[in-house]
């Protein structure tokens, strides 16, 4: 179910201000109402040079330096930058991008990621509720909907704006044909200049990031029919990274329920190769294959599926290379995780006892995190890649944000970051790890003061990380402690290491860098329970080792 964005807070102030910034508020609602209705309406894809544009305004500005709390680090230069209360922060080198405001105030705002200083203030999207922010390339995406006339009041998503990153001008929006299965980023993503848009019934709708301008249609695939179940969502899904796009349908012929995956051509649609799972049998309630696509990478060469399947260990044993869940973040879950090659859709690897964690794919590592921790395994093999970060919050702690859109862990570049649970009086206690090896993980500690005594306020979340343009990695803190919630800006500097390799990769987006690297040798540090066979260097096939030793590493 999906929680609610922040709620609003009163601040105060005194007399005489609040009755000028009442005053100014009023003369700015009046002169921007004309200029502010014309891309509020419903029109398909409308152009932004044929469209009237929305009035930028200019947001607040970050708060002060001196109410900023003290950090300190071990091994490395932490400072904090500027605090702000933003709702699905997106990070994107020197910009931050997110929601602000709440009700008929919200705003989708972008401040510089060192500074926190105001770039461009733009209003939301017609629908009521926005519901996600995310960069891709030149645009930012919104997601906007309302609620649903049901008992469980779901929220589903029913436009897409796309606004430019550079000055937040409209772009273009268009409404969305939903199912009740439409949630946030589950059904477009974002490849080599087009957004790629999975309409109900399977159908793909290509159209160009900057006009909404369609580019390609692709028609559900002959050889899956729509079942009548809700089979891995009941619509399509599709991810991508780099210049791959793959898409994944849930299919029903025969009395038999199956996933057919395909790599398509991001520039026609046209499918490069095709993959599908074995077949359940239909309409059974204790037979079913949940998976879709949650994730693509293009260095690693990897797709990932995620859903629940029946009978999961018997159908891991069809597949090579199982792993399992690891105990200390929790016991096993109901879920599967497959990644597949990107060159011809035959199965790399599989997780049994998946949680349903949230996923990062960055420096050639899958990691999975939750409250309770994270694991990062090899993209090409499946075996841990570091040892595991645990938080100390164990499963019924909720110890962080319920802010929808906030995540319990940041990842950027190679680099891994978790806040620990925090004790009362003492300092937030944030691990900063590299997602390889076993090197030293370093600790940033931020004092924010005595903290609220229930459970569930106790301990402040990672929301989100990216890595600056000097090579510092930003992490975005929500401080749950303090009114409003705001998020708090971390610099971490790059931690020195007397030698250090990066992938040259055979492949760069359109940044011109790459956007996920190539595997290394993993490290071995799973927990086994007895009778099960360990997930160690040794495992992998002397093919597969020799492989993974000769990749082209050069020093930085």
């Amino acid at each position: 179910m999906w929680r609610r964005t922040l709620g609003s807070a009163n601040r105060r102030q005194p007399a005489i201000m609040s009755a000028i910034a009442t005053l100014i508020v009023l003369l700015a609602a009046c002169g921007q109402t004309a200029a502010g209705s014309s891309p509020r309406g419903r029109t398909n894809a409308t152009s932004g040079a044929d469209a009237a544009q929305p009035t930028i305004t200019t947001p607040r500005a970050p708060s002060p330096a001196a109410t900023l709390p003290r950090v300190t680090a071990s091994g490395t230069t932490v400072q904090a930058l500027w605090q702000l209360r933003l709702v699905y922060p997106d990070i994107a080198g020197d910009t931050v991008v997110g929601l602000a405001g709440d009700g008929s105030a919200a705003r989708i705002e972008a401040v510089s990621s060192l500074t926190g200083q105001p770039r461009w203030s733009a209003p939301t999207p017609a629908e009521p509720e926005v519901l996600g922010v995310s960069l891709a390339g030149p645009v930012v995406i919104v997601e906007a909907g309302r609620g649903l006339d049901d008992p469980a009041g779901q929220i589903v998503v029913k436009e897409i704006a796309v606004y430019s990153l550079a000055g937040g001008r409209l772009l273009w929006h268009t409404p969305v044909a939903v199912g009740s299965e439409y949630l946030p980023g589950n059904l477009r993503a974002y490849v080599a200049g087009v957004i790629v848009f999975a309409e109900p019934g399977g159908e793909l709708i290509a159209r160009r990031a900057v006009t909404g301008r369609i580019v390609w249609r692709a028609s559900r695939p002959r050889s899956c029919p729509r079942g009548g179940g809700d089979e891995a969502g009941g619509d399509a899904r599709v991810a991508t990274d780099g210049g791959l796009l793959v898409a994944s349908y849930p299919c029903e012929r025969g009395g038999g329920s199956y996933v057919l995956v395909q790599r398509l051509s991001p520039g026609s649609g046209k499918p490069v190769w095709r993959w599908r799972t074995a077949s359940v049998r239909a309409g059974n309630p204790a037979s079913f294959i949940g998976l879709a696509v949650v994730g693509v990478a293009s260095a690693g060469e990897i797709v990932l599926l995620q859903g629940q399947v029946s009978q999961p260990g018997r159908y891991a044993r069809t597949l090579p290379n199982a792993r399992r869940w690891p105990p200390a973040l929790g016991p096993e879950g109901h879920e599967m995780l497959l990644a597949l090659h990107t060159r011809d859709g035959r199965p790399r690897w599989s997780e049994l006892g998946f949680q349903n964690p949230e996923l990062a794919l960055a420096d050639g590592a899958v990691c999975e995190f939750d409250i309770q921790g994270m694991e990062c395994r090899d993209d090409s093999t499946g075996l841990p890649s570091r040892p595991l970060l645990k938080t100390g919050l164990s499963e019924l702690e909720s110890g962080g944000s319920d802010i929808v859109g906030d995540a319990t862990a940041g990842v950027a570049d190679s680099l891994a970051a978790v806040a620990l649970k925090r004790r009362q009086g003492a300092p937030l206690v944030v691990e900063v790890a590299p997602l390889r090896g076993s090197g030293k993980t370093t600790r940033v500690l931020v004092w924010l003061g005595p903290n609220l005594p229930e459970p569930a306020h106790s301990t402040p979340t990672l929301v989100r990380a990216g890595t600056l343009p000097n090579g510092a990695t930003l992490l975005l803190l929500r401080l749950i402690d303090v009114p409003d919630s705001p998020l708090l800006a971390l610099r971490v500097s790059p931690p020195s290491a007397p030698h250090e390799y990066r992938y040259t990769p055979a492949f760069t987006g359109q940044s011109g860098s790459p956007s996920h690297r190539a595997p290394r040798t993993p490290v071995s540090s799973e927990a086994v329970a007895p009778g099960e066979v360990a997930d160690t260097i040794a495992s992998v096939s002397e093919r597969e080792r020799r492989r993974v030793s000769t990749r082209a590493l050069t020093p930085r």
